[in-house]
């Protein structure tokens, strides 16, 4: 009955954890805007910042007001109702009624729409490579699966490792 219940406790520390991580990164992978403390995050799915930040990267980004972006701040903003997206700012224009030009590292040109204050979203304060493509590998039920399932895998092992441990120091007192 005991095994019973520890492994009962498992399986609900291991859904809490499953449930905290998948809505934790539903938001920033759906393209919501998730934030605590001020910061977000966003997962990079073009190359139009390379090298400096690659495809699948995540990005963590601090909400901050327009007069606090300068020229060569990388921003996250949006590009249309349903596209976000994050450029280094080459220009400002305009210092009562701010707007920014913008333009990816990777990119020859200038981006052709100016970058309203009101669209931005946030100054990018740094990368890591290739978390956003697992945090959107685990959007998917392949990921999820393999996550429930490496989840409950470490858990069985780390139980096993202890019964081992237990029976070898009741083993011990029994000689």
């Amino acid at each position: 009955m005991r095994k019973f219940g520890n492994i009962l406790f498992y399986i609900v520390i291991a859904v809490i954890i499953i449930s905290t991580v998948v809505s934790s990164f539903k938001g920033f992978i759906s393209g919501q805007e998730v934030t605590i403390g001020g910061y977000g995050a966003f997962t990079i799915k073009s190359n139009s910042m390379n090298p400096v930040i690659k495809t699948g990267a995540l990005i963590i980004y601090k909400k901050v007001e327009p007069q606090e972006i300068s020229v060569g701040d990388i921003i996250s903003y949006y590009k249309s109702k349903d596209e976000i997206e994050t450029h280094r700012v080459i220009e400002i224009l305009d210092e009562n009624n701010r707007s920014f030009i913008t333009k990816g590292d990777a990119n020859d040109i200038a981006d052709s729409l100016q970058v309203p204050d009101f669209n931005v979203i946030g100054r990018v304060e740094t990368n890591i490579p290739y978390l956003g493509a697992i945090c959107h590998f685990l959007q998917t039920g392949v990921g999820i699966m393999s996550f429930i399932s490496i989840t409950l895998l470490v858990i069985l092992v780390i139980d096993f490792i202890t019964k081992n441990k237990e029976n070898k120091v009741l083993g011990d007192i029994l000689k």
